[in-house]
């Protein structure tokens, strides 16, 4: 089932949030073209250049995952089939939980943890809504990713001169924000849903062991 209510307007992530990212980046990147060209950049560590690009792909995925938020929520409104009052809590828990993104998007893995919470909070949520806001999280969380990683084949070069993967910065504990412990988290918890909602729809059919063995 989808969420939507033809005579409502989509709650949505606001243009100014959009806005506000773009002024973002373009301030990120104007500050490390500063440093190379006043000549203090050659001074930042490996680390901190990786730390300045973890930056830019924030504001990257932060953009992305509200891009993709309104588009889900344009959809679920296309194919309304659920009460008003229900389709509105469902928004307006999407919007509360990506509330701030723009402002700080070093919190954008908590972010996304609060996104996918709505749908085990209430033990009352229907399968459909609750499929509604699995799947939701899911496709911000992937697009937001994909746009940090094609950030990162993009500009790591270009902008901030180090290698695309350097392989020894692992050893000296510094790791890509992509695959900090928080983000992790959240794609585990999307996995375990994944497989509950598969072994829900398995137990409603006639030959559940059989067809959960095809699966394995």
């Amino acid at each position: 089932g989808r969420v939507g209510g033809a005579k409502m307007a989509t709650t949505a992530p606001p243009d100014n949030a959009m806005a506000a990212l773009r002024e973002k980046h373009k301030w990120h990147a104007d500050f490390v073209k500063f440093l190379l060209h006043a000549g203090a950049y050659k001074k930042v560590s490996a680390t901190g250049r990786t730390k300045l690009r973890d930056h830019g792909e924030m504001i990257a995925a932060a953009g992305a995952t509200l891009s993709e938020c309104r588009r889900c929520l344009t959809e679920m409104d296309a194919g309304a089939d659920k009460e008003e009052g229900e389709a509105s809590a469902f928004r307006r828990e999407v919007v509360e939980a990506l509330a701030g993104t723009s402002d700080v998007v070093a919190d954008l893995p908590r972010r996304w943890d609060d996104l996918q919470r709505p749908s085990g909070t209430d033990p009352d949520m229907d399968m459909d809504m609750d499929m509604d806001s699995m799947m939701l999280t899911l496709s911000c969380v992937c697009r937001g990713l994909g746009e940090a990683f094609r950030y990162r084949a993009n500009e790591s070069t270009n902008l901030y001169d180090i290698p695309h993967h350097d392989p020894t910065l692992c050893g000296k504990g510094t790791i890509p924000w992509t695959s900090s412990t928080e983000v992790l988290a959240v794609l585990h918890q999307q996995l375990e849903k994944i497989q509950l909602f598969g072994d829900s729809v398995l137990s409603s059919s006639s030959n559940y062991e059989q067809d959960k063995l095809a699966l394995k």
